[in-house]
């Protein structure tokens, strides 16, 4: 039975950084290409299609997608980080985050901001958990 995730967490930050140095921000965030960078189509797709639906990319942009590894001090399982980037001018600025764990986010956002990304916003949204009648 094929499983699939809800995305609960998206952030959106302004880099304007050269390709190596943006890539070298994500390595020293505990980020890795990801071995298999198939199967998250219909993700991009619908993010894609968000992002031009609320004028946060614009048409000329060049949009490339990866999928990336959170896994900070091991090289083991991690968690999935689908990564849209956007580059001008021959560097990377806007980069869209949307990890299929919640709360992995968070954690990634203090450190890439501490290596100069700016944040436009970040969405973690939980699921209200419903409390059962008692008799």
């Amino acid at each position: 039975m094929l499983r699939t995730k809800t995305l609960r967490s998206l952030g959106l930050y302004i880099v304007n950084k050269d390709n190596e140095v943006f890539w070298l921000d994500l390595a020293m965030s505990g980020l890795r290409y990801a071995k298999n960078q198939h199967g998250y189509k219909s993700y991009f797709t619908l993010i894609k299609e968000w992002l031009f639906e609320y004028g946060l990319v614009e048409k000329n942009d060049f949009l490339e997608d990866c999928v990336l590894v959170y896994s900070p001090g091991k090289r083991g399982n991690g968690t999935i980080i689908l990564m849209i980037y956007s580059v001008r001018r021959g560097k990377v600025h806007k980069v869209v985050l949307a990890p299929l764990k919640l709360g992995v986010l968070k954690t990634l956002d203090s450190l890439l901001e501490k290596a100069g990304w700016k944040r436009i916003f970040l969405l973690d949204i939980r699921p209200i958990k419903r409390l059962s009648p008692t008799m």
